[in-house]
């Protein structure tokens, strides 16, 4: 006799009571191409899936400062039990999927040497076997902490993305140490078998691992509620392997990612990269983030660029660990990516937005508290024009370009007779930047941000300003760009983003013989009390590898 794995999962959620319904379903394929979910106990009623039909799933995302004490062995331990039980709160709010933060497993404070990595590294199996560490003893083929988290995904019937320190023997010329290291992500399904491995490609700052050379096809997984998901980890968003050319190459309309986002004034924030990344694609975004304010690392959420609803997400270096629900509209890929098992989705009760008890409405008691880090972009290489106020009720319009590369142009009114301290710049940009002195990227920027000064070096220095609350309102803002990848967002000056439904972003017909992707920004209402307007511009072909 074997025992259920389920009994296994209680035993670590001895405070948790759980009630596991399961329906007998079965799939028929129709000549057409679709696909119909049939459940016996619902009087044989089928729910149709084809190409491009409209599917709703339940989504969450966790915010996660990890447990750093104890050994190896103890802290992976100790977070995969902390893992499972937020798993169990997801699962009480009829989650299909859950996302966890890069390095929510081992921490970040692991020390570099092959001697300290491997301790905090696991096996883990090839996707294309479906191994189900679950299966085994604890420790015997897989270690302890994948065991416990494939339990849990089988135990509670859920998708769960975890981001791993992963091990792979090597005993090549250029082997170091007799181990490759990777930064990687592993999902595990229903069943608690691995179905993806997707493991990073541009690493940042991660001494001792190796940067992933797969094709961006391994990041793809598609699950039994009929979406096909792409996969991503932090730094990877600013380039276009994996999550770009997975959305572009294979329609996927939902990208899952972990991360340990630093956070970069006045164009990089998470919500404004996030927002931007999801609205520019137009996907769905779910990001799970580190919490480590003083390290600059914050910001989790579920952003709907499919839909364009405002976005659940949560940049509060106060709030601690988050975890966050919402329903997700998406459509289907093409009929052949559909799985042979398609379940229905089972959570018609959930809120529309639900928040945890601990919520705190995306609020900020101050712009950046003392003990968050937050690094400043260097922006001496961007042309910027200081704009000007006016009468009242004038509309003024003004242009700024940098090296005929790329042309911004914003229209705004300013009553002059209405103006606190502080100045809006309009800033052009189109050419490399080098984020922490060392990685080298092509970006072309358009941009409207509050500055305490007409000092250019001044637009970044929110830790020393309050809210204005000034009368500045944009009415449009044009830009002029070689790349089609840009990322628009508006973030006001208590550090929320704007709403949604007050703005549109649309490619517009002008002057495409010199500027082959003309972008505009525009507001359905004034954006007042304005920190920053941005369209983020990635031009992948000039980066230099």
């Amino acid at each position: 006799c074997q025992c259920p794995k389920s009994s296994y999962f209680i035993m670590q959620l001895q405070s948790i009571s759980l009630l596991v319904i399961i329906n007998l379903v079965f799939v028929v394929h129709t000549l057409d191409g679709s696909a119909q979910r049939c459940d016996v106990y619902a009087n044989m009623e089928c729910e149709v899936y084809t190409a491009n039909a409209e599917i709703e799933y339940v989504a969450a995302v966790l915010e996660y400062a990890p447990s750093q004490e104890g050994n190896a062995t103890q802290r992976l331990r100790t977070n995969a039990e902390i893992f499972a039980e937020y798993a169990a709160q997801a699962k009480m709010q009829n989650v299909d999927i859950l996302v966890f933060p890069e390095y929510g497993l081992t921490g970040t404070s692991v020390p570099i040497s092959t001697e300290h990595l491997l301790p905090f590294s696991l096996i883990v199996p090839d996707p294309k076997q479906a191994g189900v560490p679950c299966d085994y003893p604890p420790g015997q083929l897989y270690s302890q902490a994948l065991s416990m988290l494939s339990c849990t995904a089988a135990d509670l019937s859920l998708y769960l993305v975890v981001d791993v320190t992963e091990q792979v023997d090597c005993s090549s010329a250029g082997c170091p140490d007799g181990y490759y290291f990777y930064n990687t992500q592993v999902v595990f399904d229903r069943q608690g078998a691995v179905v993806a491995r997707y493991r990073k490609q541009h690493l940042f700052y991660e001494p001792g691992y190796t940067p992933g050379n797969e094709d961006p096809e391994t990041a793809i997984f598609t699950t039994d509620f009929g979406v096909t998901f792409t996969l991503q980890i932090c730094f990877d968003v600013m380039f276009d392997s994996p999550g770009v050319l997975n959305v572009v190459n294979h329609g996927i309309k939902d990208v899952v990612m972990s991360t340990a986002w630093v956070d970069e004034l006045p164009h990089l924030t998470a919500p404004q990269h996030f927002s931007g990344w999801s609205v520019g694609l137009g996907v769905n975004f779910l990001v799970s983030g580190l919490h480590q304010p003083s390290h600059g690392e914050l910001g989790s959420g579920i952003f709907f660029g499919v839909t364009g609803d405002d976005p659940l997400y949560v940049w509060n270096a106060t709030g601690g660990n988050e975890l966050l629900v919402h329903r997700v509209t998406t459509y289907t890929s093409e009929a052949s990516d559909l799985m042979e098992d398609i379940q229905a989705n089972e959570s018609s009760t959930i809120n529309r937005r639900y928040k945890p008890s601990n919520y705190l409405e995306n609020e900020v008691e101050a712009l950046i508290p003392d003990d968050q880090y937050i690094s400043h972009e260097d922006l001496s290489n961007y042309t910027n024009v200081v704009l000007k106020t006016s009468e009242r009720d004038i509309i003024l319009i003004q242009t700024a370009c940098h090296n005929e590369l790329i042309c911004c142009t914003v229209t705004y009114a300013w009553p002059n007779d209405d103006t606190e301290e502080g100045n809006y710049l309009l800033l052009a940009f189109s050419g490399e930047i080098t984020k922490k002195n060392k990685y080298t990227m092509y970006t072309e920027t358009c941009s409207v941000v509050y500055c305490l000064s007409p000092d250019i070096g001044d637009c970044t220095l929110v830790e020393d300003m309050v809210p204005s609350h000034n009368s500045f309102k944009v009415l449009s803002l044009d830009g002029s760009f070689n790349t089609e990848y840009v990322y628009p967002s508006v973030m006001t000056q208590d550090m929320q983003l704007y709403n949604r439904s007050l703005w549109t972003f649309v490619e517009v017909d002008y002057n495409k013989e010199k500027y082959p992707h003309s972008i505009r920004f525009e507001s359905n209402e004034a954006v007042s009390n304005l920190l920053s307007l941005t369209m983020f511009g990635r031009w992948f072909e000039k980066d230099v590898n």
